[in-house]
């Protein structure tokens, strides 16, 4: 019996939703750890570094979910939520990178913006929503 049910949580599909790029939404801690993996080859972190910066982008990950869900259908203050949100992570990320690390980051965001080929895009690249306003 044991050796059935392994089997069939093996076969069960991931936790998230539909329609995240590979058929699945990658949950919150998932999306944290693809995210700092990117960052810490793009950016040459530091192991300090890259343990600073998974704890931020699974904070950030973490809080804007929680924001869409609370906050979705007011878009005033889902707005001023995310705001203040990025402010924060900006904050953390500025005090945590170096200015070369910095400048690389601004050039990435760049050429992810310059990639992004309409809006519709931009909502499923969660990824490069980390990135704007970061300077």
């Amino acid at each position: 019996m044991f050796a059935i049910a392994s089997t069939v949580a093996i076969a069960q599909p991931g936790t998230g939703h539909r329609g995240h790029r590979g058929g699945e939404k990658a949950n919150p801690e998932a999306r944290a750890t693809k995210m700092t993996e990117t960052m810490t080859k793009k950016l040459a972190l530091t192991a300090e570094q890259r343990e600073k910066v998974g704890k931020l982008n699974l904070s950030r990950i973490t809080q804007m979910k929680e924001v869409k869900k609370v906050y979705g259908e007011d878009k005033e203050s889902f707005k001023a939520k995310v705001k203040a949100i990025q402010e924060d992570y900006r904050k953390e990320m500025k005090a945590t990178l170096t200015a070369e690390q910095l400048t690389k980051l601004k050039e990435w965001r760049k050429e992810l913006q310059a990639n992004r080929p309409q809006k519709a895009e931009m909502m499923r690249n969660k990824d490069a929503e980390f990135l704007e306003g970061i300077e």
